[in-house]
């Protein structure tokens, strides 16, 4: 999903020319949206693109800036298409549109874009608002409008005892930002993957039973599981989030969820760094004596994925024992983004100026936008989920200033 784009107002293209092909530099983008202005924009860094032929620039900060003042349009009129992750990562902290062409690279999950594409014809889908986004996002966000939506996806490469590798093949619903970041009081699925982890929540239900279907049409899968409880929350008797999952359109197909796997020891990830987390979590899992996995297509289910090294570690004790292929479906991608040049905004109340914040009704299992103290007010003043994402781009565009004066202040 489009997090800071009006996705039906886009006035300008950025084409990254140090990245993409000439496919995508010479597309015809206003047969998508009219009257679209087009910019091939080249890193003052870059030696071998002609300067005659793009914008050149030292800073994506400036740049904005100057394709702001050039078009007269608001950042959250503009996308920018690269196949350039790093490129991408310096457009989302500014709040501009992102479109990233290719298959994302592990290395870059940290700081996902609002949509990857392997094609024009997708390309054009998504610019002309024909495509939802990902799968998660747009279940919690928009639940009644999941036209074309899509899975991330990337591929892990793990090494197993016996000094072969293999590849475990991850799918993911969308950007999880997590507590400490600006943006997760604001973001739907953010607050939904917390709520998972104390009580049932339809919208996770619906997402794992949809991606697992579609990935069922694509692989025969022979067993369907899920990371389990650590031993200290299996002696506290803690929620364990997967086991309410109804999953109905799996269980037509004959895919029962359930536990394969035992964790053997109590390990903490939080404030860990990636060596460390993969330290950490060693040896930490086995497989349940009970199930043989050999020769079997294993497709694992979780909530939030960060450096992987759960991930791998289960991945690497199902290969040996000899399992054919582990596939992991995950809700959400931790997100290390934040804004860079833009004052975040949150949403405010009109009745008190108080923040709104996301909340849930547990008797509908919906969720909206209200301050601490809204039921105390006459009017009761909420806002459904579409309705605050709109007021959050709007509230959260770059600040317009003239390209001369911005560099006067450098």
């Amino acid at each position: 999903m489009w997090k800071w784009t009006e996705p039906s107002n886009i006035k300008v293209i950025l084409l990254d020319k140090d990245s993409l092909n000439e496919e995508y530099l010479t597309y015809q983008y206003r047969n998508d949206i009219d009257n679209v202005k087009i910019f091939l924009v080249s890193s003052d860094n870059n030696s071998r693109s002609e300067k005659n032929n793009s914008l050149k620039y030292v800073d994506t900060v400036s740049l904005i800036h100057q394709i702001m003042e050039i078009s007269n349009c608001e950042s959250s009129q503009i996308v920018a298409i690269s196949s350039d992750s790093i490129f991408l990562k310096e457009m989302m902290q500014n709040h501009i549109g992102t479109v990233y062409i290719g298959k994302l690279k592990k290395d870059a999950l940290k700081y996902v874009p609002d949509f990857t594409c392997q094609g024009l014809t997708r390309l054009s889908n998504i610019l002309k608002n024909n495509h939802g986004g990902y799968a998660a996002e747009v279940y919690v966000s928009n639940p009644r409008n999941r036209r074309k939506i899509s899975l991330l996806n990337c591929d892990s490469k793990i090494q197993l005892e016996n000094g072969q590798y293999n590849n475990v093949f991850l799918y993911f619903g969308g950007r999880y930002y997590p507590t400490e970041n600006t943006y997760f009081i604001d973001d739907p699925l953010s607050r939904v993957v917390i709520e998972f982890k104390r009580s049932y929540v339809s919208y996770v239900d619906d997402f794992f039973n949809s991606a697992v279907s579609w990935i069922s049409t694509k692989e025969k899968i022979d067993i369907l599981t899920y990371v389990p409880r650590k031993p200290s929350e299996v002696l506290n008797n803690s929620y364990d989030r997967f086991a309410p999952l109804k999953l109905k359109s799996c269980i037509k197909k004959g895919l029962v969820l359930q536990c394969i796997l035992k964790c053997t020891k109590d390990y903490s990830q939080k404030g860990s760094n990636s060596i460390t987390r993969f330290e950490n979590v060693k040896g930490a899992y086995e497989l349940i004596d009970a199930f043989d996995v050999t020769n079997k297509t294993i497709l694992i289910l979780d909530d939030v994925y960060s450096t992987g090294a759960t991930m791998d570690e289960i991945a690497r004790v199902l290969y040996n024992h000899q399992a054919k292929k582990v596939i992991a479906v995950l809700l959400s991608v931790n997100q290390m983004i934040n804004s860079v040049s833009v004052q975040f905004q949150h949403i405010t109340c009109p009745s008190c100026g108080q923040k709104m914040v996301i909340k849930f009704n547990h008797n509908t299992g919906q969720m909206f936008y209200g301050c601490k103290n809204y039921n105390t007010h006459l009017d009761k003043k909420t806002l459904n989920i579409s309705e605050g994402l709109n007021e959050l781009k709007i509230l959260n565009r770059l600040k317009k200033e003239t390209f001369s004066d911005f560099n006067d202040r450098y």
